[in-house]
């Protein structure tokens, strides 16, 4: 038996040099389309905001005024200094009076991730759809801010078997709609001698905000049916 020349054993090395490197860069291939851990293609989750503010690495505090509670009371409870809530208080002076925090409003506190969990931000909700950021961080500074409010075009239908109000809840509605329809109809339908039987059929708006219902828009259209009679009533808008 003939044995390989050097030149031929040369050949086969670097032939199973280019086997091994092939292989390896089909499974380096099948890794990267499978997009394992610390591959480009890994997942990475969305950044979390709340009120405008970026919060993936702060802790959370959700809570509502209390009887005696002031800026003052709630932010020493998160560690943050007096000296800081006086600036805050003088900042303030023009976009929001401190003085006018109500017992029942919610309130959100962002705290820094470690031992200290200081209060970075302050969230105060004025009103439904107003809020007011005081920032305690690295800087102090006071703002105040509107959230969206969402408009949808609703319908309530209803028969009357003791009273609009009754009925306007009975259909999903709320009470101020029953006193919107009362209003838009004061000069046509004594609602004193409404008669259990009567029946309507409202479009009007709904204003939410993040999902939460808080009040009513305009009514689009109304009818309603007093004593057998359609009494019909639609909303516009006068030229000029």
């Amino acid at each position: 038996m003939k044995l390989p020349t050097p030149k031929r054993w040369i050949e086969i090395a670097v032939l199973i040099v280019l086997a091994v490197v092939l292989v390896f860069s089909i499974d380096y291939y099948k890794s990267s389309m499978r997009g394992e851990p610390g591959d480009e293609n890994a997942y990475e989750p969305e950044p979390h905001y709340e009120f405008g503010i970026l919060v993936d690495s702060m802790v959370i505090f959700k809570d509502e005024v209390k009887n005696g509670d002031n800026l003052s009371a709630i932010l020493l409870k998160y560690n943050v200094g007096q000296g800081d809530v006086e600036q805050l208080v003088q900042k303030s002076q023009g976009v929001f009076d401190v003085r006018s925090i109500r017992v029942g409003n919610k309130y959100t506190v962002f705290c820094s991730n470690d031992s200290a969990q200081k209060a970075q931000y302050l969230v105060y909700e004025q009103t439904p759809t107003r809020y007011v950021v005081f920032e305690t961080g690295d800087s102090i500074h006071i703002h105040a801010e509107e959230k969206d409010v969402n408009l949808l075009t609703r319908t309530a239908s209803g028969t009357i078997s003791s009273s609009l109000w009754n009925a306007m809840i009975d259909a999903g509605a709320t009470a101020n709609l029953a006193v919107a329809i009362s209003e838009i109809y004061a000069w046509s339908i004594d609602f004193y001698a409404i008669q259990p039987g009567d029946n309507f059929t409202v479009i009007y708006e709904e204003l939410s905000v993040d999902g939460e219902r808080i009040g009513i828009g305009n009514i689009v259209s109304a009818r309603f049916n007093h004593g057998g009679k359609d009494i019909y009533a639609f909303r516009f808008i006068q030229d000029g």
